[in-house]
């Protein structure tokens, strides 16, 4: 019916017009998109009316990790500090790093931070 109301939910949320849903309704047809998805947002959409309940599962691809700035080639002196640093494209990224294919650990002699998405 053109006048009946719907509601939408994610995963039993009640979903609204905002900066990341656009909820709209033209004539009979009712869309919900959901902008810049994750995977935290896989699940059960549901849409409601009076009388009716759909329901479709939502599942998001993850994107796999990749560098966004590679490492560069580096000189140091002898008992001089150098850093490495790299760019991913997500945060919240745990890297290894190795030297020799050997894992370097943090300690007196490598020291590792991490900011977002910076290693």
């Amino acid at each position: 019916h053109e006048d009946e109301e719907v509601e939408w939910f994610l995963n039993n949320t009640l979903l609204y017009s905002n900066s990341v849903n656009d909820i709209k309704k033209i004539g009979r047809s009712h869309t919900l998109t959901v902008k810049q998805i994750s995977p935290e947002d896989s699940g059960i959409v549901i849409l409601k009316t009076e009388n009716l309940t759909e329901s479709a599962q939502l599942k998001v691809k993850e994107k796999p990790v990749v560098f966004l700035k590679s490492l560069d080639d580096i000189v140091g002196e002898e008992r001089g500090v150098i850093s490495l640093a790299c760019e991913v494209s997500k945060p919240n990224v745990k890297p290894v790093w190795k030297k020799d294919e050997v894992v370097l650990t943090a300690s007196d002699k490598y020291e590792q931070r991490q900011a977002g998405k910076s290693l």
